[in-house]
This record gives structure tokens, sequence and C-alpha cells, in this order.
């Protein structure tokens, strides 16, 4: 299946985002897990410097990625996030005999199952993305010759 620049912009996945707007959202915590991994691995520092203050408060984190990357077509979207997660598997790959992945980090906005480790970081955000991976099937279940 494939959809247009202009079918992916209209096809609402939330009642906020569309298409597009969602997979900026999970390419923008992509990107944010590659800086922490990438932070935490080369600092050996126990926890990451976050700028938001208030806990559990994503939506501007969330408006920004969407801003961010709204210029750019779904096919590039989809790109940048293989390119990341590549980053990331290089990332985990180049440290994994080592014990850096297994230290607990104390992260802020993973609440309740912080402290964490590197490797229940990536898990975490594997099933984030599940959640929005399947409200985009879901709507594209709805469109008519797109199943």
């Amino acid at each position: 299946m494939s959809l247009s620049d202009k079918e992916s912009r209209n096809l609402m996945i939330t009642d906020r985002w569309n298409l597009n707007n969602t997979i900026a959202h999970i390419v923008g915590w992509t990107e944010q897990l590659r800086k922490e991994i990438k932070f935490l691995l080369e600092s050996k520092n126990e926890s990451f410097p976050w700028f938001i203050n208030a806990k559990n408060n994503w939506t501007a984190f969330n408006d920004q990625n969407v801003t961010k990357y709204q210029s750019i077509s779904l096919q590039e979207l989809i790109e940048l996030y293989k390119h990341i997660n590549e980053q990331i598997i290089e990332l985990v790959e180049k440290n994994k005999e080592s014990s850096l992945l297994e230290i607990k980090h104390e992260i802020k906005y993973y609440g309740k199952f912080s402290p964490v480790t590197i490797l229940e970081m990536i898990r975490m955000k594997f099933e984030h993305e599940q959640v929005h991976l399947k409200q985009i099937k879901d709507k594209i279940k709805t469109l008519p010759n797109k199943k």
C-alpha cells in the first residue's frame, strides 16, 4: 500500500495528528533515545539532563517534533526513522560486551520505571511505537482500496 503525500497528510490518526505527524512524533522520540544512549555511553553518567520541567509533560516536546518535521514527506520521515535506528543499533553493538548497557540510569520522564538500563529504554521505545503503529494500522484498514 502506498499513500500520496497529500493522502498521508489528510489521514488523521488521532484527534490531533495526521499520519505524517504521528511518524514525526515517533522519529522525534527515536532521535531523543539516540541522544540519551550516546550521552549515557560516552559520559558514563547515571542521569540524563532533560529539559521538560513538569513531570510527564510531553506535549511541548511532541509539538516541537511535529513542527520540526512538518515539511518532510512521509517517505523521508520513514528513511530518517530507519537511519536513526541504525545508529542506535551501532551504539548498542559497539558496547554489547561492556557492562554499560546494564547500568541503571535515573531519567525523570521514565517515571515509575526509573532507574532504567539502556536496554530497558529501547524496549519501552518499542512498546511506545507499537501503540502508534496499531493506531495507524487500524486507521488504514478503514480506507477504501488501501487494505
